[in-house]
């Protein structure tokens, strides 16, 4: 069945008349490379006052995190549930609903809290604790009363729907995880050890676009009935790709297929209804270059920067043009492509705002704009997009001075995340250990005598005690490394991290001549 039936007259002219109609070419790209640019088409307006409530994925998460950045009052924003031992998780994580079933279910408990029952939820293991999972599953396991309690609270946080203005709705899956015993729909994959306790209780459903639509039809039926008049809804589907498929096939085709049905089926769910409106996050990412969108560590997740250009992007579109609105989007845009090593396109869309004689530009965009120009590279250009973000206006201060500030104020900061210790010398080797926290993969130390780097080594010896502490992410983090009696007595001789010249704890270490007598010649 179409969704759209239109005259031929009507297409012709629609066509003549649509600037965005046509797929950009290499002689009129800038709307696709390096970043994709899609229109989103606006049904209805968004007011910074407005109250949001994000639902969905991960993806949604971070869509919350970037409204809270740009000033809006995020509902589903929750630091201060119940804790336990047991679960790891930040609480944002324990929000993440992936499929439109989880969706639907979390929305009817919390418009209708009455129906709500631990039994239909809570799935006891055989160690007799019990998981959730209409939330993380087995990513958190706990004694009853923890379990229940938890679930208790976050069913009065999610309630906080009930005073938003505005829904933003991410859809995630279309594998879905069924309980036969409940008739439930869940949220996570069931775990080995559950199937085998549970034989035959659940089942992979593979959802198509019309058990997709439907369950968008239930969804929005919800929200009709239950929010305030005047409510909208922005609905995407997340670019964030599957995992790994339950399917026998390769996920990179059962991904494709996901993303198609959920995509298809919200195109249909938005045709009739002025009050939803779909944004294109999957096409900002999809379309754009592959290392504007992803985090260094993998190619899942969309890195902060561009979340930031998506969603000033789309708040350009949705909220009545301002000069701070214009430039927010372009520094959003601009510290994407930096991030991307795309410096003279970073340069152009700054450009027209450091040359403007009638507007003064930000604080924020002239320190970017400093740095595009001296093409910071590395740590220093990520901790310094970070604080671009975060950064306090101030009247004193040139923008080169408080650049430089800020290159320095991370750079101590970075020392948190940078830990090792340099621990003893025996007369040849120089043994310790060096880690980055945020960092799987072993890193390089260097070796400094004089001023001068004499060695750089990489820090990959298994330190059972240093794992025990920091986790086995961080086994191999240890060093043994050959220095002569002559190298060291008399010296000062430093260890430091490659990545960042920041010294291990213990360094520097000295050496005297009594010292280095101690070990005999040879």
């Amino acid at each position: 069945m179409a969704i759209e039936i239109i005259s031929g007259e009507q297409a012709r002219e629609s066509l003549q008349g649509n600037q965005t109609a046509r797929w950009p070419s290499r002689q009129v790209g800038d709307r696709l490379y390096p970043v994709a640019t899609p229109i989103a088409a606006p049904r209805f307006s968004i007011q910074l006052d407005d109250r949001v409530f994000c639902i969905g994925s991960c993806f949604a998460r971070e869509i919350g995190e970037a409204l809270t950045r740009l000033d809006f009052n995020v509902l589903s924003s929750f630091d201060d549930l119940p804790k336990s031992v047991y679960r790891k998780r930040r609480d944002v994580t324990m929000f993440n609903k992936y499929n439109v079933a989880s969706i639907y279910n979390e929305l009817y408990w919390a418009f209708h809290p009455e129906t709500y029952c631990h039994d239909q939820v809570l799935i006891e293991t055989s160690s007799g604790q019990l998981q959730d999972y209409q939330l993380t599953g087995a990513g958190y396991t706990d004694e009853s009363v923890a379990v229940k309690r938890f679930r208790e609270a976050f069913n009065c946080a999610f309630q906080q729907i009930k005073q938003a203005d505005l829904v933003v709705l991410t859809l995630g899956l279309s594998e879905v995880w069924f309980d036969k015993q409940t008739g439930l729909y869940l949220n996570m994959a069931v775990s080995k050890a559950l199937l085998k306790r549970y034989p035959d209780r659940f089942q992979l459903h593979v959802f198509d676009y019309e058990q997709t639509l439907s369950f968008l039809d239930d969804i929005y039926r919800l929200l009709d009935a239950n929010l305030k008049p005047g409510f909208r809804v922005l609905i995407t589907v997340s670019p964030i790709p599957l995992n790994a498929t339950f399917r026998q096939q390769d996920v990179l085709l059962a991904n494709a297929y996901s993303k198609a049905v959920l995509r298809s089926a919200v195109e249909r769910f938005v045709s009739d209804k002025s009050n939803v409106n779909y944004f294109p996050s999957y096409e900002f990412v999809t379309l754009s270059n592959p290392t504007l969108v992803w985090r260094e560590d993998d190619y899942r997740h969309v890195d902060r920067s561009f979340i930031d250009y998506i969603m000033s992007n789309v708040l350009a579109q949705f909220m009545a043009s301002t000069p701070e609105l214009v430039e927010a989007n372009a520094l959003a845009k601009a510290r994407s492509l930096y991030q991307g090593n795309f410096f003279t396109e970073a340069t152009a869309v700054l450009a027209p705002f450091i040359y403007a004689k009638d507007v003064k530009p930000s604080r924020e965009l002239r320190i970017l704009w400093a740095a595009i120009r001296l093409h910071v590279h590395g740590k220093y250009k990520t901790l310094l997009l970070d604080g671009l973000i975060h950064l306090r206006k101030r009247a004193d201060n040139t923008p080169l001075q408080l650049f430089f500030e800020l290159i320095n104020r991370f750079r101590k900061l970075s020392a948190s995340t940078y830990v090792g210790y340099a621990e003893h010398w025996d007369g040849e080797y120089l043994t310790g250990w060096a880690c980055c926290l945020r960092k799987r993969e072993s890193i390089k130390v260097k070796v400094i005598v004089n001023n001068r780097v004499i060695m750089t080594v990489k820090a990959e010896l298994p330190r059972d005690d240093v794992a025990a502490i920091r986790g086995n992410d961080h086994l191999r983090c240890g060093f043994r490394i050959p220095l002569s009696k002559e190298k060291v007595a008399n010296h000062a001789v430093k260890i430091v991290f490659a990545d960042n010249g920041l010294e291990l704890g213990n360094s520097p270490l000295r050496f005297s001549e009594a010292t280095v007598s101690q070990f005999g010649s040879g």
